[in-house]
């Protein structure tokens, strides 16, 4: 089985693109493994949820990617953001995996990230995390495939979906474009406060909606996180030498 890894930062369209992808007959999705154990276990992270029930991990939750067959579906596809699955992912885990990175512009990233998580940090952020898993790859002598841009996606979905497909020795299959159920799946307890708020967007669409939102250059950014777009952005400008042939948004 092939194992492919998406790391995301938060508000890349990085759900609605896990989404497509499991519309192709071949591919498996696991999504976003780490984000239990980032939030939730003994071994967390941050303490920005409680943990309901004094609920704790024995251990944190590895990606596991010796995956059974499962009829014709013999690629694994992993759907994560960089920030969780950072600290927990094995070199032996990066080592065997193909990995491909998406992201949007900060400035996009944070006019979304604002309304929902107006207190982040710079973790949370996502693009200090992409970095690290870069580099995570390079002592690994590996790099990412290429980087999407989440804006891209949007607009030409039909295109991204193939080069994509083509990386991974799939042909582009059209029933990507289009679903019937929307959820991700069903959620836990803890996963109803740290996932279903991010989703509600996707889970009321059946198809990928072109953006209509512009990079606004004036926009307003608070002054406790205007380092952390300022440095997002020299991480940003640096994924665009990896973006293969596709332009951004």
């Amino acid at each position: 089985m092939k194992n492919i890894i998406l790391w995301g930062t938060p508000r890349s369209v990085s759900t609605a693109f896990e989404k497509a992808v499991s519309q192709h007959p071949r591919i498996k999705i696991t999504h976003e493994p780490f984000a239990q154990a980032y939030y939730f276990s003994d071994k967390r992270k941050s303490d920005r949820y409680i943990m309901k029930n004094d609920q704790t991990f024995s251990k944190v939750i590895e990606l596991e990617l010796e995956l059974e067959q499962d009829g014709l579906k013999d690629i694994s596809f992993t759907k994560e953001l960089a920030f969780q699955g950072e600290h927990y992912i094995s070199d032996k885990h990066l080592a065997s995996s193909k990995h491909f990175i998406i992201i949007r512009h900060p400035y996009l990233v944070y006019e979304s990230l604002i309304k929902l998580k107006p207190d982040f940090t710079e973790e949370e952020f996502g693009f200090i995390s992409i970095d690290k898993i870069i580099k995570k790859l390079d002592k690994l002598n590996m790099s990412p495939e290429f980087v999407i841009d989440g804006t891209d996606f949007q607009n030409n979905p039909a295109k991204v979906l193939e080069k994509f497909c083509n990386n991974i020795g799939l042909d582009f299959d059209f029933s990507m474009l289009r679903w019937d159920d929307s959820y991700i799946r069903e959620w836990t307890q803890e996963e109803e406060l740290s996932q279903r708020p991010w989703h509600k967007y996707l889970e009321s669409s059946n198809e990928i909606i072109p953006s209509k939102t512009k990079i606004n250059n004036t926009l307003d950014i608070d002054f406790k996180h205007r380092s952390i777009v300022d440095d997002a952005i020299v991480i940003y400008n640096k994924l665009k030498s990896l973006r293969g042939d596709l332009k951004y948004g």
